[in-house]
């Protein structure tokens, strides 16, 4: 068994395919696993630093003529990236033609009623770009750049910096102690009916993540 080190942006998908392993479940749910899965109930956002356990592969075994060639074909793992795209008020941007980018790949198509943009990507994706036009002329758009799997847990002070600046608040800086930052997360908290400290306590990470949707 080997012992992984998670790195920024790394998932267990990314992972498995690293160490040549078809099925993220054989890591996720391997029992040498049980204290990562209890601390990262999503296998999707992990944590620089975590420790992963890679069991051993299993081997498998085929009966084929002898003396023939045979050809053994592997299907390779996708993910799907949803994005949702909203208004700063929450309004989802719906039914507006998108381009997506990512790596060599390239969708297009229309936003979902509730603004949503879905996709198989490779396992290995880790950037991309979305520019969705607010108009049928493609005159005005919205532009993001893509960092996909470096969204950090909730838990972790930077996944809640990330959350509440993805859901529009004024960028907050690291550690969020400037009085900017502070100012930010207090409009956060009274529009959430939650104490105004300006700080990202428990009760205002986990309401960052029930807004933010995960």
């Amino acid at each position: 068994m080997l012992i992984h080190q998670v790195s920024q942006g790394e998932c267990v998908s990314s992972i498995a395919k690293q160490y040549g392993l078809r099925d993220w479940q054989a890591i996720y749910h391997d029992p040498s696993n049980q204290a990562l899965r209890a601390r990262r109930p999503n296998p999707n956002l992990l944590y620089p630093g975590d420790i992963v356990r890679i069991p051993d592969k299993a081997a498998r075994q085929t009966d084929q003529p002898v003396g023939q060639p045979c050809t053994f074909k592997v299907k390779g793992r996708r993910i799907h990236l949803r994005l949702l795209v909203e208004e700063f008020d929450g309004t989802a941007v719906a039914g507006r033609d998108y381009h997506l980018e990512v790596g060599t790949e390239v969708f297009t198509g229309r936003t979902g009623g509730d603004g949503l943009v879905e996709h198989e990507i490779a396992v290995d994706a880790d950037a991309g770009e979305l520019t969705v036009w607010l108009d049928d002329e493609q005159q005005t758009a919205l532009y993001w750049p893509l960092r996909i799997g470096f969204l950090d847990p909730h838990d972790e002070l930077p996944g809640a910096q990330e959350r509440l600046n993805n859901l529009g608040l004024d960028n907050l800086a690291d550690g969020a102690t400037d009085d900017r930052s502070q100012a930010a997360i207090k409009a956060f908290q009274r529009q959430h009916g939650l104490a105004e400290s300006g700080g990202l306590d428990a009760a205002t990470k986990d309401k960052a993540r029930a807004v933010y949707g995960f």
